[in-house]
């Protein structure tokens, strides 16, 4: 008799183990609530805050089917169904308490694991974002690669933003815009909940993501800028060209074309940048060398033929407006107390008794010095 009671155990953990984990993935798909978006703005009253979901459901026509397989973030579907996006809102205490509202109304099992984008509204960035996106960190089923977004205005607005282009909503076509904006050219900072929440809580108290808008064409969203975070809090931002500039400082790659004047023309040019290297190097516990290089190239226009003209002119031309251009962005970073490049890891790490001291107010007082060259290379001709 002891052998079969002992299996009986054994299964009875394992239907355990089974309940606990939710078992998504044996759900039907119309019984799941697909989330691929998440909004959060401050509620009514200043303890609560107000969640919009976008999940996907089953179109018009489509069997549930079992679940499993795919992923609707890594470019297919599951089950290979077509879907549609459903967006609705709740308020609560918590994250934790909208979400349970939220489940109550519709119904549906809430699976995170397809969760792209976390967008934070304005008001509830001015207040504190860390607390919660605390509830995103704690779950489970979040994917690290989740990117957080700020709303100009408030997340819902954005989430429910349409246009006559789009039909996937809005959280689908945005992680996908900012997934191949880590790599390839496109003016916005991505910046994925991991490395938001590991510079925030770090040594640099800092953090920074993309400024979102709803726009009437095109996409049902457009890039405004780069919002700047200290401790958690939005203090400040970075709009039109200066946050492209800001990407030549953020990005590994896919950077934004520099506007520059050369050689004494009277309409700026664009230098496409193919390649940047940046150097860091900490001088002193108050103060570091930054040296950028930048490969570029130019296509000649009416007005701005390069044939056989010695480029160096042009080279130091274009590298002088260029630390201009940076070292305007470097002043605001500074002057918001925001070390978005998170150079306090590499001046605590040479100077340790740095990490007792409140670091925004170090940066605001750092001192750096700023070394940029420009290679100019010609590519072609307009017509």
């Amino acid at each position: 008799m002891r052998r079969p009671l002992r299996m009986a155990a054994v299964a009875l953990v394992m239907v355990g183990v089974l309940a606990l984990t939710g078992c998504a993935d044996l759900l039907d798909l119309d019984r799941k609530a697909l989330i691929i978006a998440m909004g959060l703005d401050a509620g009514p009253s200043p303890a609560s805050v107000q969640v919009t979901v976008q999940y996907l459901v089953p179109a018009a026509g489509q069997g549930g089917g079992g679940g499993g397989g795919g992923s609707l973030l890594g470019g297919g579907t599951t089950s290979g169904a077509s879907v549609s996006p459903v967006t609705i809102s709740a308020t609560g205490a918590s994250v934790d308490d909208a979400v349970r509202r939220l489940r109550a109304d519709t119904n549906l099992f809430f699976y995170l694991g397809n969760l792209g984008v976390v967008v934070l509204g304005q008001s509830l960035a001015r207040q504190d974002v860390l607390a919660p996106l605390e509830y995103f960190v704690r779950n489970g089923e979040v994917a690290e690669s989740a990117e957080v977004v700020v709303a100009q205005g408030t997340a819902a607005a954005l989430l429910r933003s349409t246009n006559p282009s789009t039909s996937e909503g809005v959280g689908l076509p945005m992680f996908r815009m900012l997934t191949l904006a880590e790599t390839v050219y496109y003016p916005v900072s991505p910046n994925v909940m991991w490395r938001f929440f590991s510079t925030s809580l770090g040594s640099a108290r800092s953090g920074y993501a993309p400024l979102m808008a709803p726009s009437p064409q095109g996409p049902a969203f457009k890039v405004t800028g780069l919002a700047l975070f200290r401790q958690g809090v939005l203090v400040g931002q970075l709009t039109d060209y200066q946050s492209d500039v800001a990407d030549w400082l953020l990005k590994r790659t896919g950077f934004p074309d520099a506007i520059v004047t050369l050689g004494g023309a009277t309409t700026p040019s664009a230098l496409r940048i193919s390649r940047r290297s940046l150097t860091i190097r900490v001088r002193g516990p108050s103060e570091v060398a930054l040296g950028l290089d930048f490969s570029t190239s130019i296509r000649e226009s009416p007005g701005f033929i390069m044939d056989d003209r010695d480029v160096t002119p042009l080279e130091q031309d274009a590298a002088a407006q260029m630390t201009q251009q940076i070292r305007g962005v470097l002043d605001v970073l500074q002057a918001d107390g925001v070390d978005a490049m998170n150079l306090a890891d590499r001046v605590v790490a040479a100077y340790p008794s740095l990490a007792q001291d409140g670091w925004p107010s170090l940066f605001q007082r750092l001192r750096i010095d700023l070394s940029v060259t420009v290679h100019i290379y010609e590519a072609g001709r307009l017509t």
